[in-house]
């Protein structure tokens, strides 16, 4: 007992160790104005391909994929990423008004969007298998389907996009 007990330290360390400085791939959460799962895979020391189920907002849900560049900065374990990103997605958007003798309408749109993007952040990895970062990641949506004013057919939402995330690393 006294061994598997000594085995199984020698092998959590050793998994700590190299924890922080080499993993493949991360999984996790970020959480802003809206929130996303996050999927990364680090194909080399500086180069990462990010994939977010995103829930704009929480109206929809958007796919997107971001090719990140690495620069390890600071310390060991932090990294500054950037890199070019597109999206695809669905929308729903409820409108309600009320008119003068007190009837209420709705009016909902359903629509599909496609976006162009990128993003910037900064994520510190522990000794542990666990990362947190802080992202800005701008993006422009176009709406397909959508017939409303040609205004409509643009959202800006995503530049607003500041999420705080947090990755188990593997």
């Amino acid at each position: 007992m006294k061994k598997l007990l000594v085995l199984c330290a020698a092998l959590f360390t050793v998994s700590i160790a190299s924890a922080q400085a080499n993993y493949d791939y991360s999984i996790g959460l970020r959480l802003g104005y809206g929130a996303d799962i996050s999927f990364k895979w680090n194909m080399n020391s500086t180069n990462t391909l990010e994939t977010l189920l995103r829930f704009p907002e929480f109206r929809g849900v958007n796919a997107t994929c971001f090719y990140e560049w690495n620069w390890d900065v600071i310390c060991p374990g932090f990294q500054l990423y950037a890199g070019p990103g597109a999206s695809l997605g669905i929308i729903s958007e409820h409108h309600g008004w009320w008119t003068d003798n007190d009837t209420k309408f709705h009016k909902r749109h359903t629509f599909g969007t496609f976006g162009l993007g990128g993003i910037v952040g900064l994520q510190y990895t522990f000794n542990i298998p666990l990362s947190l970062s802080i992202d800005y990641s701008p993006m422009v949506q176009i709406n397909m389907g959508r017939t409303d004013w040609v205004c409509d057919r643009v959202q800006t939402w995503g530049l607003y996009d500041f999420k705080i995330g947090i990755r188990y690393c593997f």
